[in-house]
């Protein structure tokens, strides 16, 4: 069986792989950095709440997206770099959209 974005899964992918991406540090260390992954949920969560780019043609999500990877990658000191995974798969997925599929959205 092949997965494509018609069947409703790349969404849900995208999501898992920030969720995991910011599992997984937070136990390796031992809960310490606890508040910082608490932090990034919030603000998937808000982003998610909120689809700010639902309104952008594809060049200006792609944009969009190099802009959160190097932001992400400005603050990874504090978690940033695990949630790099998931903007990644989400360029891929608008790089990789035909005219008649529906927009990819936060």
């Amino acid at each position: 069986m092949v997965i494509t974005y018609r069947d409703g899964w790349m969404p849900i992918l995208r999501w898992a792989l920030a969720v995991v991406g910011l599992a997984l540090p937070m136990i390796g260390s031992g809960f310490i950095g606890w508040p910082f992954a608490v932090g990034w949920l919030v603000l998937l969560v808000l982003v998610w709440w909120l689809r700010p780019l639902a309104g952008l043609d594809r060049r200006g999500q792609i944009a969009s997206g190099i802009a959160a990877l190097l932001a992400l990658g400005l603050l990874s000191t504090i978690g940033g770099f695990y949630l790099m995974p998931a903007v990644v798969g989400w360029l891929v997925l608008v790089a990789r959209r035909d005219g008649q599929e529906p927009r990819p959205t936060l």
